[in-house]
């Protein structure tokens, strides 16, 4: 290829750059047609110039060099170098412009976050703007809505008119100040409201500058800051009162950053360990040094033991003062751990119980005095032990039982007093009630030093300190030896005594029943001649029958049918004859056992007997009872029937004698049977009209041998008929006047038993 062909090729080239890059300066630009033009020219040269090559080169012929072709390659060249520029132009132009636009974007955001932020502070305070000297030229709305001002009277200075007259100067100080070295501006006023009420504000300004150095204006915001000021002064109050009530209490407050080994400590603490701030180290070892020597160790692993959350922070100890001093501190705290459970902080309170402890001390002291001289007045055995079983006091009833000073005493233990067998025993004794916490009252053998042996009552009781540990066991023991053998004889006394009980029951149980019998042998008499009153009829008839019998047989009419009626009319009187025998014989016989009976039959059988006994007096007696009444009890149905006969014999007494003023009186008795509410008692009533009891003996008529019927009476029926109702049947018997006459009731349980 020759040099003609190269340069002709290369101003092709460089045609064909100037227009693309024509068609790129399109966008960059914004100038369309013009640059649409230009590269269209460009690439139709460069298009032409490429078809003419081709066309020479196919013929075989040699383009020449001529001064065109140099023209329109130093065009072309020219053309290029002129869209650079352009271009190049054209971008640092956008540049600016991209520039720009950000710095505007960047304004437009500042005033919305200022006015967001003038916004934000109107709720609190305001942003303000002054001019070099301070001169309010702007209008601030947030100024004169919170003080009422106009904005006449808040330009310039006005504004300082709604300052409180008391901080005018010091604010004024204050902005002369920082104008004067054009630095920061802060100061705290109180500025009245509108309502009149003054709130405190803290004001802030900075100072724009020139570029030679002189104030152009002030920047500042004005911030309400009542409240923080009022929680301020409330946390200064709440402070001071804390102050005050550690002082008084003598309370240290302390917290420890374990991690980094740092303890903080309130002024109280340092007076408890005796330090100042500046001998205070600073770290734990300020307190560990400040321990007691004899307790350091102790504490020290306890402390271990809290933060290893073995146990709470909650213990006493004594701290040892450089100059000597001991204090008693009661210690109380709590430990702060991470999200892994490692202590990070400890904190808590040191309290002086030295006054405490003193007086404690002093008590014990004066309580040891006082017990020491109040068991050496107790003539009884008293001592206390330690947890070892060793004596650590003993009075003068024990140093005399065992011949030993007391001093001896103490110190040793039962093995080297009493023998070995009754000395584990006691050993034993105390074991237990230490392991137990109970007192004791324990009856055991004591041997003196005579050899004696003494029967003893031992309360024992397990002594505690302060933190209810069990420390040992207190005893007294008082002698009972006399006591045992007044017991054992009264024990063989009652034994005796028990016998000799059981003896007189039944003796009293023989004359009850022979006092019945008396009862009941008193009534015979009578009951003879009702027997002989109930038999007359019959043996009327059966003789009769007999006479009957002969005069049929002279007369020829003794036949079998005659004689077969004969027997049997003689035969029912004959049976009638032995049933009256067998109830009185039932009726004289005691009753054995307790059975259940109806209490209305034994009435109805009584009367079947006695019946005409009350008639022949002319006494009526009457039974009431209603349909539903229960009627059964439990007891002794003969004796029963026998305390009824005592009641109805005595009503028929009283109306014979009420007779002898009154002989017109007709006698009535009327007996009622019923129950009570519960229904669970049988209660029966006998009620008369001979006139009633005296007042002044009514309470006397159940004694034994007291009768109101002077020589006749024997005075055993109604103390009888009682002992039998309530000793032997469990019931009652009492009686009481009623309109013309007396009542006597009786109650049953009508519950079986």
């Amino acid at each position: 290829m020759t040099i003609t062909n190269s340069i002709y090729i290369l101003s092709i080239g460089m045609q064909v750059l100037v227009g693309l890059y024509a068609l790129s300066l399109i966008r960059l630009t914004g100038r369309k047609t013009a640059w649409i033009l230009i590269s269209a020219a460009m690439l139709l040269m460069a298009g032409r110039r490429v078809v003419l090559f081709y066309c020479v080169l196919s013929t075989g012929a040699h383009i020449s060099l001529d001064v065109s072709e140099l023209i329109a390659f130093a065009v072309s060249c020219l053309m290029l170098l002129g869209v650079h520029f352009i271009k190049q132009y054209f971008l640092a132009i956008n540049a600016d412009d991209a520039k720009r636009k950000q710095a505007e974007t960047a304004l437009l955001a500042n005033e919305a976050r200022y006015r967001s932020y003038t916004g934000l502070t109107e709720q609190i305070g305001w942003i303000w703007i002054t001019n070099a000297e301070g001169s309010v030229e702007e209008d601030i709305p947030s100024l004169r809505r919170f003080n009422g001002q106009t904005y006449e009277e808040a330009k310039g200075f006005g504004w300082i008119n709604a300052l409180h007259p008391d901080d005018v100067e010091r604010t004024a100080q204050a902005w002369n100040k920082a104008v004067a070295s054009k630095s920061f501006y802060e100061t705290e006023y109180r500025m009245r409201r509108h309502d009149g009420v003054y709130r405190d504000f803290m004001a802030r300004g900075f100072p724009q500058l020139r570029e030679d150095g002189s104030i152009q204006e002030w920047v500042g915001t004005c911030i309400d800051i009542t409240e923080r000021m009022q929680a301020e002064q409330e946390l200064r109050l709440v402070k001071q009162r804390l102050e005050l009530a550690t002082r008084s209490a003598n309370l240290g407050i302390w917290d420890w950053d374990v991690t980094n080994n740092i303890m903080t400590w309130d002024d109280q603490m340092l007076d408890l360990y005796g330090l100042t701030w500046e001998t205070f180290p600073g770290g734990v070892e300020a307190w560990q040094n400040g321990l007691h020597p004899d307790e350091r160790d102790k504490v020290i692993e306890e402390c271990g033991a809290v933060l290893r959350g073995e146990k709470e922070w909650d213990t006493e100890f004594r701290v040892l003062q450089p100059n000597g001093t001991v204090k008693h501190i009661k210690a109380n705290g709590m430990v702060i751990r991470n999200s892994e459970g490692a202590p990070i902080r400890m904190l808590g309170t040191n309290y002086d119980i030295t006054g405490r402890k003193l007086r404690e001390q002093q008590e014990r002291y004066r309580s040891h005095t006082m017990l020491t001289t109040l068991i050496d007045n107790v003539p009884d055995l008293a001592w206390i032990k330690d947890k070892e079983g060793r004596f650590i006091m003993a009075n003068e009833a024990l140093s005399l039982a065992f011949k030993i000073p007391v001093n001896e005493v103490i110190g040793r233990t039962d093995f080297d007093i009493m023998p070995r067998e009754l000395a584990e025993k006691y050993r034993t004794d105390d074991q237990f009630i230490m392991a137990d916490g109970l007192r004791r009252c324990i009856e055991e053998p004591v041997i003196d030093a005579e050899g004696r042996t003494h029967i003893v009552e031992t309360i024992k009781t397990p002594m505690k300190n302060d933190n209810g540990v069990v420390i040992g066991t207190v005893g007294i023991a008082h002698d009972i030896t006399e006591r045992k053998q007044l017991e054992d004889e009264l024990e063989q006394l009652n034994t005796n005594l028990e016998e000799m009980v059981i003896s007189e029951m039944q003796k009293r149980r023989a004359q009850e029943q022979l006092l019945v019998q008396q009862s009941k042998m008193a009534a015979m008499g009578e009951m003879i001649a009702i027997i002989a009153h109930q038999w007359r009829q019959p043996l009327n008839a059966i003789a009769l029958t007999v006479q009957d019998m002969k005069e049929a047989y002279n007369y020829g009419e003794l036949n079998e049918e005659y004689i077969n009626n004969s027997v049997n009319t003689t035969m029912e009187q004959l049976n009638f004859m032995s049933k009256t025998i067998d109830d009185f014989r039932n009726f004289f016989k005691p009753s054995k056992e307790r059975i259940r009976f109806d209490v209305k039959t034994a009435i109805e059988e009584l009367l079947s007997m006695f019946g005409q006994i009350f008639k022949k007096n002319d006494v009526d007696i009457s039974i009431k009872s209603q349909q539903d009444t229960l009627l059964s009890t439990e007891g002794y149905p003969n004796e029963f029937k026998q305390v009824m006969l005592n009641l109805l014999n005595n009503a028929r007494d009283a109306i014979t004698s009420k007779r002898e003023t009154d002989n017109t009186i007709r006698g009535l008795i009327e007996i009622t049977i019923g129950n009570n509410e519960e229904r669970d008692k049988v209660i029966i009533s006998i009620k008369d009209n001979g006139g009633g009891i005296p007042d002044d003996v009514i309470g006397k008529v159940f004694e034994p041998y007291f009768t109101t019927k002077g020589a006749e009476g024997t005075g055993i029926g109604l103390y009888m008929s009682k002992t039998i109702i309530e000793t032997n049947m469990g019931g009652k018997l009492y009686c009481e006047n009623i309109g013309n006459g007396a009542m006597f009731v009786i109650e049953l349980s009508e519950q079986h038993n």
